[in-house]
């Protein structure tokens, strides 16, 4: 299913966070057509390892 992004679409590359620092992304995925909506968190540390992840859907 295809996705649809809103806003800004121009690519960026990740960057890990400092030393010592955990870095949070939060996305919020919407699949076009689809009344769905969900938030996806993801944490990740300073050597770019995922330490934590989550899903909710929303609506």
């Amino acid at each position: 299913m295809p996705l649809s992004c809103a806003g800004n679409t121009r690519s960026r590359k990740w960057t890990p966070p400092p030393s010592a620092i955990l870095k949070l992304n939060v996305d919020a995925p919407v699949a076009t057509g689809s009344p769905h909506i969900g938030v996806r968190l993801v944490v990740h540390d300073d050597s770019s390892m995922i330490v934590a992840t989550h899903y909710k859907k929303i609506i």
